[in-house]
Parts: structure tokens; sequence; C-alpha cells
């Protein structure tokens, strides 16, 4: 990692980094199929994707989360998410050398609403920890999941960046809301799961592919300004 960081960089993980979508709707349909309900298409699981394992399951099931039924369940996605992890997910096509290119100028973290061991799991898996100083799931370091800001601080603090030199980088609504509490700028990945209809307001930044994020960073912070 560079000793003196011209910004920080804060990556959401899933449909962001990986297309893990693969994994999610596989285990998540086998939850489904423990309650005895019906196979649920890939944008129906997504579009509950984001706000941590809870969530899911709790829609999954069709219950609410405080519902006790709902730890059972979501025992159940955990164990079978683990056991098959990684057999569908893969990293989006040139987010490698894209991560590259940044860790020479950024310093790089990724902030995950899910499990702290899964979050280690994917990016040893798919040789892309090298390239991050720090990766914090939602069960690990950090007392808060997004969209609470507190990863986004805890990188500034341990890089010694402003918040002027910083972005959250995601695809989901609780990325957007997390980079807005944090004060920094909000990357969107168009690449991801997520929907710009989701969100309370406008990204500083709309990426439309893998390939143009380093650039469209780089740009932003060259400005001096949010775009």
């Amino acid at each position: 990692m560079i000793d003196t960081p011209q910004g920080v960089l804060v990556f959401d993980l899933d449909g962001t980094i990986s297309d893990t979508s693969g994994d999610i709707v596989f285990s998540a349909n086998e939850v489904r199929a423990r309650a005895g309900l019906s196979e649920l298409s890939p944008s129906q699981v997504l579009g509950n994707v984001g706000h941590g394992a809870r969530f899911l399951v709790s829609h999954l099931i069709e219950a609410g989360e405080d519902d006790a039924r709902v730890t059972p369940f979501l025992e159940q996605f955990w164990e079978h998410y683990a056991e098959h992890q990684t057999e569908r997910s893969r990293p989006y096509p040139g987010i490698e050398s894209q991560l590259l290119r940044l860790a020479k100028r950024y310093h790089l973290y990724v902030l995950s609403n899910k499990s702290d061991k899964a979050v280690h799991i994917e990016l040893q898996k798919h040789r892309l920890a090298k390239y991050f100083c720090r990766a914090w799931g939602i069960d690990g370091e950090l007392d808060e999941k997004k969209p609470h800001p507190e990863g986004i601080f805890k990188a500034m603090e341990l890089s010694k960046v402003s918040a002027d030199r910083a972005a959250m980088i995601g695809d989901m609504a609780p990325d957007y809301d997390a980079g807005r509490a944090a004060g920094v700028r909000v990357v969107w990945a168009k690449w991801g799961f997520g929907r710009l209809d989701d969100l309370a307001g406008e990204p500083d930044v709309i990426v439309e592919t893998v390939d143009d994020l380093a650039e469209s960073v780089e740009r932003v912070f060259a400005s001096g300004a949010r775009l």
C-alpha cells in the first residue's frame, strides 16, 4: 500500500466488485424451498439485497425482521451460502485492472453488509484482497452496518484523509446513504444490482461500465468539486 494516498475509496462488495448474484439467488431459493414457498426470480431476490442477510431472509420467508421465525431460516441461509460461496460468483470483468490502477494513488477499503467472514472469503477466493487496506462486514470490527457511515469514517481515520478526498463506491441505496451521511462523494456503479430510482438523491458520479471506473474517480477528484 502507498504511504501517502491522494484519497480514500470505500467499495461495496456485492454488485460493485463481484457479481455474487448466482450464489445469493441459489441460497435464497433454498431457504424458500425449506419454507414451502415457490422459487423467486433473480431480480426478485436481488431487490432485497444490500440491507443485510436478516433483511433478505425476512423477505424470503415473507415475515417481519423481528419475527422469531427468521432466525432459524437465517442460520440455514448462512449454512447453505457458506457451503456454496464462490461457486457462482465472479469479479466483474475488468474490475481487477481498475483496482490496480486506483491502488497506486488511493487507499482502498471494502465495506459490506454481508458477514465479515463471507467478505474475506469472497476477496481471497478471487485474489482481490491484496488491493485493500481493510475489508469489513457486519459482524466483525465495526458496530454498525450501512447506511451508518461508521465504516467510511474508520477508513478516513486509518488513512488520515479528510472527507473532501474520500468517496463511497456502490450500487445500492445503503451505499448512497452511507456516503451522504459521511459527507463524502458517492460514486454509483451502474453495472450492479441496484436502481437509481431507489436513491434519495443523485450520486456525484454515475459510472456506466467497469472500464470507466478509475477514470471517473480520478476526474471527479481532479476537479476539486463534485460533478
